[in-house]
């Protein structure tokens, strides 16, 4: 956690974008996502990094009433 306090501290500019759902599945209290994203991490105008990533989650919710909670992620991003 540090590490990455580090990182986005010593940016200058963060700008993170969902991209489209690549799979869906499961039922109204379960279910499994896949989504990519773009992640540009300014630190200098000479010193931009880009990222190109997914990520999976699984969201849960005990009735259909609930707000959907997040029970698990994983970032499947190969930098």
């Amino acid at each position: 956690m540090l590490t990455t306090y580090r990182l986005f501290n010593a940016a200058q500019n963060l700008d993170f974008i969902w991209n489209e759902i690549i799979t869906q599945e499961g039922d109204d209290l379960n279910r499994t996502i896949t989504r990519s994203f773009n992640l540009t991490i300014t630190f200098s105008p000479t010193d931009i990094v880009r990222i190109y990533g997914r990520v999976y989650f699984v969201l849960k919710r005990q009735t259909l009433n609930d707000i959907w909670k997040l029970a698990f992620w994983r970032d499947d991003s190969n930098y």
